[in-house]
């Protein structure tokens, strides 16, 4: 790798380090994710419209009709800072669905696409949370990401930490990985999984853990966009429960219209 582009990583990294302590003296982070696999590659001049949603499905009255949803707005002003600002609402079971969380996240890729073994990025996310027993929170962790001929793997691991009075106490760990086959740029197959096996230092039994996984197809379709590179996204799966305290099913998905200035 040439010396100037060590200078960028290393330049890359100073902003993200940057953001991560902004947050942590903030003390504020965003509620976790609805089942979405962050990429590590940002693209300048991209403007993207996301939602995304879930809802669970079990015999059990407590673990059933848990759902949520996110609007989404995001701008990439540079080839490796994404921010994008984001409501959240969440519901639970047998209830209906409240704003929860107002987030700043943030998606930086670290390294060029295909230079090294495996492509690295990071997320750096600060939120405010709404309502009884929302805290704010801050949530930062690392992007990786490889491909294998048409094979495309992605994992996610990140560090989350609650703030005041309704804080959890701890620093949750979560994870997300896909692998998905590029068959054709609207149709591509694949599976995903997420989990959330506790605090730090004190992992629950893998029973009491919320583990899920299953199929999902992944697709990316051009339209009319009157010059502007126009195109719509998506993510849709289902997601079964891979350990006792998660729900049997959970049907997630994700829309995305993106363009470019």
């Amino acid at each position: 790798m040439s010396d100037g582009g060590k200078r960028q990583v290393w330049r890359r990294l100073f902003v993200l380090a940057a953001l991560a302590g902004a947050a942590v003296v903030a003390h504020e982070r965003p509620a976790r994710a609805d089942f979405k696999v962050y990429s590590p590659y940002v693209v300048k001049g991209e403007a993207e419209i996301e939602t995304e949603g879930f809802r669970s499905f079990d015999r059990a009255a407590a673990k059933n009709d848990a759902h949520g949803y996110n609007l989404a707005l995001a701008y990439t002003p540079t080839d490796y800072w994404r921010p994008e600002i984001e409501g959240e609402w969440a519901g639970s079971p047998g209830g209906g669905a409240a704003f929860v969380a107002s987030t700043f996240e943030n998606v930086f890729q670290l390294t060029p696409q295909g230079e090294y073994a495996v492509d690295f990025g990071a997320l750096a996310e600060i939120s405010r949370g709404f309502g009884k027993g929302n805290p704010d929170s801050v949530n930062f962790g690392p992007i990786v990401a490889k491909s294998f001929g048409r094979l495309d793997a992605t994992l996610n691991l990140f560090f989350a930490h609650d703030i005041g009075p309704n804080g959890s106490g701890g620093t949750a760990v979560t994870y997300a990985a896909q692998a998905k086959w590029r068959w054709r740029p609207a149709f591509q197959p694949g599976v995903e999984f997420f989990g959330d096996p506790g605090t730090l230092g004190r992992f629950r039994a893998y029973g009491d853990q919320d583990n899920r996984a299953g199929p999902v197809i992944v697709g990316y379709v051009p339209l009319p966009s009157f010059g502007l590179g126009a195109a719509l996204r998506y993510d849709v799966g289902y997601l079964f429960g891979a350990s006792r305290a998660a729900p049997s099913g959970t049907l997630k998905g994700q829309v995305e219209y993106e363009f470019y200035f």
